[in-house]
């Protein structure tokens, strides 16, 4: 669903066009967090054995921040002008 979800939206397109190495990180990151709003990055890797996600293995709780780490400000700013840009089901 939430595949479906970032394709149609453009969301998918707009994270692969501002962080072409980490984007499927980023998107199982988000994944993990709407589908478990109160648990943890720490348990990733027991919601990685049960879940299909678009990195499509482990992201250890380190790991998640060193990706935290790695992602520029001028790819954030990018991401947020062209979200903006389309405004997803937002009204002005």
């Amino acid at each position: 669903m939430f595949d479906s979800m970032g394709e149609v939206l453009g969301i998918t397109a707009d994270l692969k066009t501002c962080f072409p190495l980490q984007y499927r990180q980023i998107l199982s990151i988000a994944y993990f967090l709407i589908l478990e709003d109160r648990n943890p990055l720490s348990r990733f890797p027991k919601w990685d054995r049960t879940h299909m996600h678009p990195f499509g293995k482990n992201i250890s709780s380190q790991r998640s921040s060193e990706l935290f780490s790695s992602i520029p400000e001028e790819g954030k700013e990018h991401f947020f002008r062209l979200l903006k840009e389309v405004q997803y089901c937002v009204p002005n």
